[in-house]
């Protein structure tokens, strides 16, 4: 099994982003087989290259975590890389071995005022699995807009209206593929979508002259927020098996 140097060294769980592990290749911090190696994407088999951080022999965490927290609104969802900067992670509310948390990264993302569902987590092949569009996997949200959209509206944003999506800084036009929608109440309501594209739900109601104030993810595939009994702020591991049957398989 090979994997990058820079994989192999955010598994070890000794580094807490992304900078840290290239400020210490560029340092001259990280041999292997006691040799510096400079190169992040330098090729290594753990299993017989001895890896050593400041002189100290380093070994990757094998075993694989699954984290599914329950964001709160007002922080972001990625490793925040510069000293100071005035945003708030979830990384810095998640309370477990730091080691284990340095590894984990978020499954796409929730924006930052958005709550609801997110999974963390070190296996890479899961992470792009659930990603990616291609597994068409179902992620339900619950809208508060700002005032009672009539059924019509609904009924036109289930076969998908066309948005403006903006991509690597451009603003192109996209038409959305067909959601499910439940009313909850005439301002709250209940949509599924099988793709993930920025702020999506949100570009919907606006297409349609709704605001919405208040976005929370209640579920990704049949794995929902209710069934485990997490409040806000909190977490809980979950099996593969769970991963496996309530998302990859459902």
């Amino acid at each position: 099994m090979k994997l990058t140097l820079h994989r192999f060294l955010t598994l070890t769980g000794h580094f807490a982003s992304k900078e840290d592990i290239i400020f210490a290749l560029i340092n001259k911090q990280i041999k292997v087989d006691d040799k510096i190696v400079t190169t992040p994407k330098f090729q290594i088999n753990p299993n017989s290259r001895v890896v050593k951080y400041n002189d100290k022999k380093i070994e990757h965490d094998k075993t694989k975590y699954y984290l599914v927290f329950n964001k709160p609104p007002k922080f972001i969802c990625e490793k925040i890389l510069t000293k100071g900067s005035p945003k708030k992670s979830i990384f810095n509310i998640i309370e477990i071995d730091r080691k284990i948390l340095n590894q984990m990264s978020a499954i796409g993302r929730l924006d930052e005022d958005s709550a609801g569902m997110i999974i963390l987590t070190n296996d890479g092949k899961v992470n792009h699995k659930i990603a990616s569009p291609d597994s068409n996997i179902t992620k339900t949200y619950e809208v508060t807009l700002d005032d009672q959209i009539p059924n019509r509206l609904v009924q036109i944003a289930e076969k998908g209206v066309t948005i403006d999506l903006e991509v690597n800084g451009e603003v192109t036009k996209y038409k959305t593929k067909p959601t499910k929608i439940q009313r909850v109440t005439d301002k709250i309501l209940q949509i599924t979508l099988t793709e993930g594209k920025k702020r999506e739900v949100k570009r919907i109601f606006d297409a349609l002259g709704h605001k919405v104030t208040y976005l929370k993810r209640v579920s990704i595939g049949n794995l929902k927020l209710k069934d485990l009994h997490i409040k806000n702020r909190e977490f809980v591991f979950v099996s593969r098996e769970v991963i496996d049957e309530k998302i990859l398989n459902s």
